[in-house]
């Protein structure tokens, strides 16, 4: 395969054009004041290739540049890294992509192996550390302020497996929950939890029928959520010339809880209309119930690259709720908004308790 030409991708063009300089730019012109007493650092995450793909780019399969806006004393200065992943540290020496993305078979024999942590997609801090992240692989730990790479974060060694994208932190008890999941080695699903010092305290296999995409999940007060929803993969669909990952809109989804500290045999399953969810806003306890917001969509064509299996209406995500209720087994899902939005949040302090607020991005249509 040679080299696509980055326009022939949207997710390489107009507002994701890729950033190809690392700088940093101190004192920053401010217009009005900075309060003195503002002081810290944002930081965001996100996909941004270094060279042009092996052949076809999907979103996810930039490498993770970080850009950072800290404010100190009544100043504000600016900067941006590349993670310096395995897969960036090799291409960069090569000068040119060596492994391809999602769309793409996977490259068994490449010479430089099968690490393709990209650690693109979202950061967590704790337990003093700033965890750049990506779901397939291992947190990367990133030196702040600077933004430089310090390495993978595996916990003394003791991370066996992949790490989420969107790990739930309590700030009330300090802990750390996350999930791992494999698309193709049974149980399909790790649950784990780290203290409020940073040590991994254990992780546990939870059961599920087949390998799914559970890219995020959610906490209460005393339980976790686990999401199997019917975005699964099914080898099979390679012989049919298929992507092995797709979505079943006529199979179910289910809704795992058990408390926070339980193990697989106290998961209780609940049963819903197939859908698929992104990103969680928040989940909390209401008496008898489990109450869970997220962005739901009826379906997804994320990995679709046949125009006319894409599902109508798909990729579309709503507000919604969920109660499920722990004493009767009853659910109820109910839609809260008629506009589109996505990339939900709400204060982390508040995390896992009931709020009144939350926050996302409103979607439009059009390019």
């Amino acid at each position: 395969m040679t080299g696509t030409t980055p326009t022939l991708s949207p997710f390489l063009s107009n507002n994701f054009a890729p950033v190809k300089e690392e700088i940093t730019a101190d004192n920053l012109k401010v217009i009005g004041e900075l309060p003195a007493d503002l002081s810290g650092m944002f930081v965001r995450n996100g996909p941004n290739p270094q060279f042009s793909p092996i052949g076809q780019y999907h979103w996810f399969d930039g490498d993770g540049m970080l850009h950072g806006l800290r404010i100190n004393n009544g100043k504000a200065s600016y900067c941006n890294r590349y993670v310096r992943t395995h897969k960036f540290q090799i291409e960069n020496q090569e000068g040119k992509a060596v492994w391809t993305g999602l769309l793409e078979p996977p490259q068994q024999d490449n010479p430089h192996g099968t690490d393709t942590n990209r650690a693109n997609t979202a950061l967590v801090y704790h337990a003093g550390h700033l965890l750049a992240l990506w779901e397939g692989g291992a947190p990367y730990n990133i030196k702040l302020p600077e933004l430089n790479t310090l390495g993978k974060h595996t916990f003394n060694n003791k991370l066996q497996s992949s790490f989420t994208a969107h790990p739930k932190v309590d700030v009330v008890t300090g802990e750390m929950m996350f999930i791992s999941y494999s698309m193709v080695q049974p149980p399909y699903l790790q649950y784990g939890i780290v203290s409020p010092s940073g040590e991994l305290l254990r992780t546990i296999p939870i059961d599920l029928p087949l390998g799914v995409m559970m890219h995020d999940f959610a906490i209460t007060e005393n339980y976790t959520i686990f999401f199997d929803l019917p975005m699964n993969f099914r080898p099979e669909r390679v012989q049919k010339g298929q992507f092995p990952i797709a979505f079943e809109s006529e199979t179910p989804s289910r809704f795992g809880i058990m408390s926070r500290h339980g193990d697989n045999s106290e998961v209780r399953w609940f049963e819903t209309p197939a859908c698929f969810i992104y990103h969680t806003l928040n989940a909390y306890e209401d008496r008898d119930e489990v109450v869970l917001v997220a962005c739901r969509m009826s379906a997804t064509n994320v990995f679709v690259t046949n125009e006319g299996d894409r599902v109508p209406n798909g990729d579309i995500p709503y507000l919604y709720r969920w109660r499920f209720n722990l004493k009767t087994g009853a659910v109820k899902e109910e839609k809260l908004d008629e506009v589109p939005s996505e990339f939900p949040r709400v204060n982390d302090e508040l995390l896992g308790r009931k709020t009144r607020y939350g926050y996302s991005a409103r979607m439009v249509s059009g390019d």
